[in-house]
């Protein structure tokens, strides 16, 4: 990383699943944003390992859900146990 001077309406820490749909809406309202990271690149590992319907709608009013689905692998249904019991 260098040491210029930027100047952005918009600074994001972090640029997981939340940080990078930040800086997409800002952006497409025509906001300058500049988005940091710890990590220098990207990385292997999920970050969204569930998605829920309401994350579904928000992500379909934006127009963009398609390209999550387009690579998303669909669960019909789940069961989860805790300890000993069923």
């Amino acid at each position: 990383m260098n040491s210029e001077n930027i100047t952005v309406d918009v600074l994001i820490s972090g640029c997981g699943p939340v940080g990078l749909f930040f800086g997409y809406l800002m952006a497409r309202r025509g906001h300058s944003i500049y988005i940091v990271d710890k990590k220098s690149g990207p990385t292997t590992q999920s970050r969204a390992l569930v998605v829920t319907a309401r994350v579904l709608e928000v992500l379909e009013s934006e127009g963009i859900v398609h390209h999550l689905l387009k690579n998303a692998n669909v669960i019909g249904g789940t069961q989860l146990y805790w300890g000993k019991s069923k």
